[in-house]
C-alpha cells in the first residue's frame, strides 16, 4: 500500500494512470484496514500454547508461482488461511467467468479477478511448499468479510466464507486440544516460514506499473503538503508553502527513487531526480545520509546499506533508467 500511495504522490494528477493508479491504492487502503479489524477480532481466541498467528505472508512456490497469504494460523495438526476482504455492498461470485462483482449501493459495479481462484490458488501453493519439506498437515482456507455492510444473497460452494465475527467461534471449535500440541513442530514450521519470506525490496513500482520514471514530478518534497520545497543555506529545505523546514523530505524523496525506480542511483540519477544545481551538492547528500557507495569512477553508484532498509520497513509496515540520464 506505501508504495502506491509514494507513486500517487509523485504521479502527476493528469497522468494517464493516476486514476487506475488511485483506485488501486484505496482499495488496498481498505484491504489493509479490513486485516487490521480481524486481527482485533482474532484476539478474542485463547490459542493453545504453541499455536502461532502470522501476517502478510509471501512465498515463492518456484521461480515463477509465488504466493501471497494475508494471516496463517498454525497449530501441529491444521492451518488457518485467511484471506480477508473488505467490500461494502452486495458481491456475487462466479467461478465459470473467473470473476468476484460488487455492487455498491448506489449501483456502481466493480469486478475483480475471482477471489475463490485466489484462495485455490494460494492453498495449494502452501501444500506444496509444505510438501516439499515433508510436513504433512491440512490447511483450512477461509475467505473472512471483514465488513458487516457485505451482502453476500449466494454463498460459495468450494470456499468456507465467514464474516470476521464468526472467525473465533469457528476456529475455536477446529482447534486441537492443548495437551496435543506439539510446540517444536509448530516452532519449526514457522521458523521455515520466516526464513523464506519475500521480503522488501520488492519490484520497483513504475517497473510495475509501466510507468515512465521521467513522469515523475522531480525535486525534493514537503511531507505535509507533498509541494516541491526550496533550498536554503546550511543544506536545509524549506517548504514555501507550510513555512517551516521539514527535516524527513530529503529522506523520504530519495526512498521514494527507491521505492519507485530502482534500487540503486547515481550522483547524475541524484541531481536530476532532486533537480539539485552540482556534482557537490549530491555527493554531500550521500555522505550525510550514509549511503552504501558501490563500483569505481566513472561508474560509481549508490544503494541502501541494512540500516537504511531496516528504517524503510518499519517506517512502512527492472525499469530503464537511460533516459533519466540524458
Amino acid at each position: 500500500m506505501f508504495q502506491l500511495e509514494r507513486l500517487l504522490d509523485r504521479l502527476p494528477i493528469n497522468h494517464p494512470k493516476y486514476e487506475s493508479i488511485s483506485k488501486k491504492y484505496h482499495q488496498a487502503k481498505a484491504g489493509y484496514a479490513g486485516e487490521l479489524y480481524v486481527d482485533r477480532v482474532l484476539n478474542e481466541v485463547s490459542y493453545p500454547q504453541g499455536v502461532n498467528v502470522l501476517k502478510d505472508v509471501s512465498l515463492e512456490i518456484n521461480p515463477h508461482f509465488r504466493i501471497q497469504i494475508d494471516t496463517l494460523i498454525i497449530s501441529p495438526n491444521l492451518i488457518f488461511l485467511l484471506e480477508i476482504k473488505n467490500y461494502v455492498g452486495t458481491v456475487h461470485f462466479d467461478e465459470d467467468t473467473g470473476k468476484t462483482t460488487k455492487v455498491s449501493s448506489h449501483g456502481r459495479v466493480d469486478k475483480y479477478d475471482c477471489i475463490i481462484h485466489q484462495i485455490d490458488r494460494a492453498t495449494n501453493g502452501l501444500l506444496e511448499w509444505l510438501r516439499k519439506r515433508n510436513i504433512n498437515i491440512p490447511i483450512e482456507a477461509i475467505l473472512v468479510m471483514s465488513n458487516t455492510q457485505t451482502d453476500i444473497p449466494v454463498f460459495p460452494e468450494n470456499v468456507t466464507l465467514k464474516y470476521a465475527k464468526q472467525l473465533p467461534r469457528y476456529i475455536r471449535n477446529l482447534l486441537p486440544p492443548r495437551d496435543q500440541q506439539d510446540e517444536n513442530q509448530v516452532r519449526s514450521i514457522v521458523n521455515q516460514i520466516n526464513s523464506q519470506r519475500i521480503n522488501w525490496p520488492s519490484m520497483p513500482a513504475c517497473h510495475r506499473y509501466a510507468i515512465d520514471p521521467n513522469d515523475l514530478k522531480r525535486g525534493v518534497h514537503c511531507t505535509t503538503c507533498n509541494i516541491a520545497m526550496a533550498r536554503k543555506r546550511g543544506h536545509s529545505w524549506v517548504c514555501m508553502t507550510c513555512r517551516k523546514k521539514d527535516s524527513n523530505a530529503l529522506w523520504k524523496s530519495i526512498e521514494d527513487w527507491f521505492i519507485l525506480i530502482e534500487p540503486k542511483i547515481t550522483n547524475k540519477q541524484l541531481r536530476l531526480f532532486l533537480e539539485l544545481a552540482s556534482n557537490s551538492s549530491a555527493s554531500v547528500i550521500f555522505r550525510d545520509l550514509k549511503l552504501q557507495r558501490n563500483g569505481v569512477p566513472p561508474h560509481t553508484f549508490y544503494t541502501m546499506g541494512n540500516r537504511q532498509l531496516d528504517l524503510m520497513k518499519s517506517a512502512n509496515h527492472l525499469h530503464d533508467l537511460n533516459s533519466f540520464v540524458r
